[in-house]
């Protein structure tokens, strides 16, 4: 018996042999059996990675964030929202809009144009393959 309790967030890769009893002496005969198990007790959690100009453009910058937890499927973001309520932006960010390219498993890529330097307000949603999203609002200060 696995005590689910005991594992982390994400997919877990279980395999169990099974063998089928032979005689002695007999070459022994099993089969592997695999599956994988997803654990998700807590909300997709993101953090602001790190901003690069776009080259030749002087007003785009690509916004990188990473999924803190490894179980982001998707992530779109807002910048400086103003007074829109969090049901507003999910809302938006479930009709596809403000999404990020995926780089690799925990990357996520934004290229957002006109952004000023300094402080910026981005909210961040992120949803995990469960359909579990988690709305974060970060302050990022941008060259």
């Amino acid at each position: 018996m696995i005590d689910a309790r005991r594992l982390s967030e994400g997919f877990h890769f279980l395999t169990a042999r099974v063998y089928r009893h032979q005689p002695a002496g007999s070459p022994a005969v099993f089969a592997d059996l695999k599956k994988v198990v997803y654990v998700d007790r807590l909300p997709p959690s993101a953090a602001f990675d790190s901003s690069h100009k776009v080259d030749g453009s002087a007003d785009e910058v690509d916004l990188w964030f990473r999924s803190v937890d490894f179980t982001a499927e998707r992530m779109n973001v807002f910048a400086n929202p103003g007074g829109e309520t969090d049901a507003q932006l999910l809302e938006r960010a479930g009709d596809g809009q403000g999404q990020l390219e995926r780089i690799d498993r925990a990357l996520f890529k934004a290229r957002l144009r006109g952004l000023p330097s300094g402080e910026n307000a981005l909210v961040v949603v992120t949803t995990n393959l469960g359909g579990t999203r988690n709305l974060q609002r970060l302050q990022v200060t941008l060259p």
